[in-house]
């Protein structure tokens, strides 16, 4: 069974909680992995469409609604043609947006909390700014080209039905309204209605439930990212740490090996925690308008007249 429906994105805009959402329900089977990257994978594609389904929904089991959520889809160009060719013109597509400044933020936090990135938060986006601007079509990072939502958007409105499409934003559907945008995601991929049990408070777009804060009391946008962008729990890493220094760690593991073998970016950012040097946290209200204004003005513009709800609060409150 190929997926009738598709979570395209964008990154660190709740992609994980509508796939936690929609896991819990009966009706609904999920790819396996959850992010199979298929659709851009020209490995992957070389070997055919009926590879996909084998590979990753042999475990489907009747279920009437069948999908895949992978962030990427939505920014890699050439992955709506992909996907209106090889699924057709009924697939339903699921979409929520982020302000970009916070989106962007969110990724690079999660960058820095991977050892991938060194830089402050300003440089990383001056230095993506420039590569932009000299013709680099996908930046390595896509700190800015992932919020340019109206030029990702426009591609699959050229080919699937405006119908076709559930647009979220994630200030208003996923911090306020979870239950409420839980019964339209249901009503909207053709499943009967359900209450999932309380879903398991792990999944990093909504850390802020892990402090023990409901959706009610989430209301303050200052309060949620604050909390939100929160450095990771480290509680693990010293009994890791001894795994490592008696050897009982594979130099095979990817993060061992980075340790061995340690990038450019993973010594520079050795340097930088050595020294003490100061790092982002927040993001305060003032310096999301402003980056949304200097790198993102123009397409929250034409975002605007694309999407049912309103974005200029994006740009000035």
């Amino acid at each position: 069974m190929l997926p009738n429906f598709m979570c395209i994105g964008a990154q660190k805009s709740a992609t994980t909680t509508i796939l936690r959402i929609l896991e819990a329900h009966p009706q609904v089977f999920m790819s396996e992995p959850m992010e199979t990257r298929f659709f851009l994978d020209t490995t992957q594609l070389a070997a055919g469409i009926q590879k996909y389904e084998i590979e990753y929904f042999s475990g489907w089991s009747g279920q009437p609604a069948v999908g895949e959520k992978c962030p990427g889809y939505l920014y890699w160009p050439g992955v709506a043609e992909r996907l209106y060719r090889d699924l057709g013109p009924d697939l339903k597509l699921i979409v929520t947006l982020r302000s970009p400044a916070l989106r962007a933020f969110s990724q690079y936090r999660h960058n820095l909390a991977r050892l991938q990135e060194s830089r402050s938060f300003k440089e990383a986006l001056e230095t993506e700014a420039n590569e932009i601007q000299q013709g680099t079509i996908i930046p390595r990072y896509g700190y800015i080209a992932r919020g340019y939502y109206a030029q990702q958007l426009q591609r699959y409105f050229n080919l699937f039905d405006l119908k076709q499409l559930l647009i979220a934003k994630f200030e208003r559907d996923i911090v306020r309204d979870l239950n409420g945008f839980t019964k339209k995601l249901y009503d909207f991929i053709g499943v009967d209605s359900f209450n999932p049990s309380p879903l398991k408070r792990d999944f990093s777009e909504l850390e802020y439930l892990s402090f023990g804060l409901s959706l009610s009391n989430a209301n303050s946008k200052e309060n949620f990212v604050e909390i939100n962008l929160r450095m990771p729990n480290s509680k693990s890493i010293p009994n890791w740490l001894k795994q490592l220094k008696r050897g009982k760690l594979s130099t095979n593991d990817p993060l061992v090996s980075r340790i061995y073998n340690p990038s450019a970016y993973l010594i520079q950012f050795a340097r930088d925690f050595n020294s003490n040097k100061p790092k982002t946290h927040t993001l305060s209200r003032e310096e999301e308008l402003a980056i949304n204004n200097c790198y993102f003005k123009e397409d929250i513009k034409l975002l605007q007249d694309m999407v049912p709800f309103e974005v200029n609060s994006w740009l000035a409150d």
